[in-house]
């Protein structure tokens, strides 16, 4: 299956690396603008080429600002207006706390005091870093066991759609189904549906409309803007021959989590 990658560089985030881990362990002091810069550089990047976002998927607490950006910046832009976000709860803590003005920063990009209540005044930790992404997010999931178990019942007792840790043995088909109860859009669904049965010729189909536009495709969307459905998934990784962080965009119904070595 084709997938599309983007990588995401900056000089003073991305490339300070030692050769003794990425840049979110040996230049922790700087997380918050690192992480701020990431969210700002993926979601701007989905607005330059144009797409139609249906699902917004964030992994990694490094992603964690991505629904707090779409809900209060992002929300009539075009490219999210009618898209879902997902945030994946997975054991990835970090030690310690943000830099204490982080607060402050997201004060100055726009974001008011009502919308950054759940971070308290105190320097920011992991937990209250993920509870803004759950408090802003349509849906969590459980990637895997491990996750943080009182995020995992924060999650819960929000009320929103929950998706716990899918069996190996149909993880694709599980994740698309959940996705496919959050879309509204009946051309976007059906396409869905059809990706649960992911070992068929008919999720083949349904990848190649996705990512080809075929005829079938342009029926669905002749009347919208784009003639594709992408969806973002938006996690850290180490880029091939370097370290540093990437932004995952992909054009096909079922999901895999792909790691590029």
């Amino acid at each position: 299956t084709r997938m599309q990658v983007y990588f995401m560089d900056n000089d003073d985030y991305f490339y300070r690396h030692t050769g003794d881990g990425l840049e979110t362990e040996t230049h922790a002091s700087d997380n918050d603008e690192r992480s701020m810069f990431f969210v700002r550089g993926s979601v701007e990047t989905v607005k330059k080429l144009r797409w139609d976002a249906s699902i917004v998927h964030c992994t990694g607490w490094i992603t964690a600002l991505t629904p707090l950006y779409l809900k209060h910046k992002y929300n009539e832009d075009p490219s999210f207006r009618t898209g879902k976000i997902v945030v994946s709860l997975l054991p990835d803590a970090f030690d310690g706390t943000l830099d204490p003005r982080f607060v402050e920063k997201l004060r100055m990009d726009g974001f008011t005091d009502e919308q950054l209540s759940v971070l308290g005044e105190a320097p920011v930790d992991y937990h209250a870093l993920m509870r803004i992404a759950i408090d802003n997010a349509d849906a969590v999931m459980e990637v895997m066991p491990g996750a943080d178990s009182s995020l995992v019942e924060y999650a819960k007792a929000s009320g929103k759609p929950f998706l716990s840790c899918p069996s190996a043995e149909n993880y694709a088909g599980e994740v698309a189904e959940f996705y496919a109860s959050l879309i509204h859009n009946i051309a976007q669904r059906q396409i869905c549906n059809e990706a649960i049965s992911h070992n068929s010729g008919r999720a083949r189909r349904a990848r190649i409309r996705l990512m080809r536009g075929n005829e079938l495709h342009r029926k669905y969307y002749r009347r919208r803007r784009t003639q594709h459905s992408h969806r973002l998934y938006i996690y850290p990784d180490r880029p091939h021959g370097g370290n540093g962080c990437r932004a995952v965009a992909h054009a096909h119904t079922t999901y895999r989590q792909h790691r590029l070595q």
